[in-house]
C-alpha cells in the first residue's frame, strides 16, 4: 500500500471526527472505513464528489463514489496502492478471511480497524 496514503488513512480513522457506519461505503454522515478512504481520495483529486442515490429505509441518504457502493472504485485501489476493493485484513481461527468492509460491519472500531490496517496492509 502506498505509505503516504496509508498514514494519513490511518490518522483519519483514528482521529475519533468521523462517525462510523456499516452497509455501504457511506450513509448519511456515516462511513464505513473504505469510506473514509474514497473521501480522502475526493480531497486529493483522485475521484469526483460521491453520487447522492437516495433514501433507504433508515432514512439516510446512500453515496456512491465513482460508480460504487460498498467497496473501493477502481481509481481509489489504484491510487492508494491497494490490491482490490475490499482488503483482506484478518483469519480468524477456522481459516476464514475477514475483509475490511465485513469487519467494518461487524462491529470493530475505527481504531481497531486501523491498527489492522497497519499491521496487514
Amino acid at each position: 500500500m502506498n505509505e503516504e496514503v496509508k498514514a494519513v488513512w490511518l490518522t483519519e480513522l483514528r482521529s475519533g471526527e468521523r462517525e462510523q457506519g456499516k452497509d455501504g461505503l457511506r450513509r448519511g454522515d456515516a462511513f464505513c472505513c473504505l469510506g473514509v478512504l474514497c473521501d480522502i481520495a475526493v480531497k486529493n483529486g483522485v475521484i469526483a464528489e460521491p453520487e447522492r442515490v437516495g433514501y433507504l429505509s433508515s432514512q439516510a441518504v446512500d453515496y456512491r463514489y465513482a460508480g460504487s457502493l460498498a467497496i473501493l472504485p477502481t481509481a481509489v485501489q489504484e491510487w492508494a496502492g491497494l490490491p482490490d476493493g475490499n482488503p483482506h485484513l484478518a483469519d480468524d481461527s477456522n481459516g476464514e478471511r475477514w475483509h475490511a468492509a465485513g469487519l467494518n460491519d461487524s462491529g470493530m472500531t475505527f481504531a481497531q480497524l486501523a491498527d489492522l490496517i497497519e499491521n496487514k496492509l
